[in-house]
């Protein structure tokens, strides 16, 4: 959790690598809620310059990971229990129609099938005791393949702009209950009811993970809402 924060390097655009690097931080939780991102820091933990930062800070303000307050410029956002909550009831939805089409499309692709049961696979080898960021990658490579076996090419990006400002929470409740055991099994009817091939239930399936996942994130103390917004 107290990673640093990695340093572009010469492969990619410095645009591309200061937004990579500020997600992976902010995601992480080495930038709390509510931390204040000033622009001379930024640039000098990453070696870039203020265009690529700025960029990246107006990138990362529209997909909703940061906003910005008079006079303290950019902070990390900091959701409430009420955004929280909003957010779940559109994830439950939106979840469920993907793995209802992603149920239709299995029916016919092949490799899907494989692809989807070799990601399951994956998160049933993690150990009860794995690194929680190591679960965390895994779980995401099992949502995103989901979501592209649905054949809607604007659900991945609406469903991971919902997602990304609920990942600090989602460490902060795996830090202190270790659930991932029943993550996984979670993960894993899931996939089953999506393999068996009936729409109705797949969907019924996700959503009813979804919610058990917004209770699990509603038990946090109020000391990790924004209890002023």
């Amino acid at each position: 959790m107290h990673q640093e924060t990695r340093k572009p390097n010469a492969d990619r655009p410095a645009n591309e690598l200061a937004y990579g690097a500020l997600v992976e931080s902010i995601i992480s939780g080495r930038y709390a809620p509510g931390q204040r991102l000033r622009e001379a820091d930024l640039i000098s933990e990453l070696s870039v310059s203020r265009g690529p930062i700025r960029e990246a800070l107006r990138r990362l303000e529209a997909e909703s990971l940061i906003r910005a307050e008079p006079h303290r410029g950019y902070v990390v956002r900091w959701l409430s229990r009420e955004e929280l909550s909003n957010t779940y009831d559109l994830l439950e939805v939106i979840g469920g129609l993907c793995a209802r089409r992603a149920t239709e499309v299995l029916h016919h692709d092949k490799a899907g099938r494989v692809a989807l049961k070799a990601a399951l696979t994956e998160l049933k080898a993690l150990s009860k005791d794995a690194d929680i960021m190591t679960f965390v990658e895994a779980s995401s490579r099992w949502r995103e393949l989901l979501e592209s076996l649905s054949r809607n090419q604007i659900l991945p990006g609406v469903v991971a702009q919902l997602r990304r400002p609920l990942v600090q929470l989602q460490i902060r409740l795996m830090i202190r209950q270790r659930f991932v055991p029943e993550m996984i099994a979670d993960y894993e009817k899931v996939t089953k009811t999506v393999l068996a091939g009936n729409p109705k239930k797949a969907e019924e399936a996700m959503r009813d993970h979804i919610r058990r996942a917004a209770n699990l994130i509603a038990t946090l103390p109020d000391n990790d809402f924004n209890t002023r917004a």
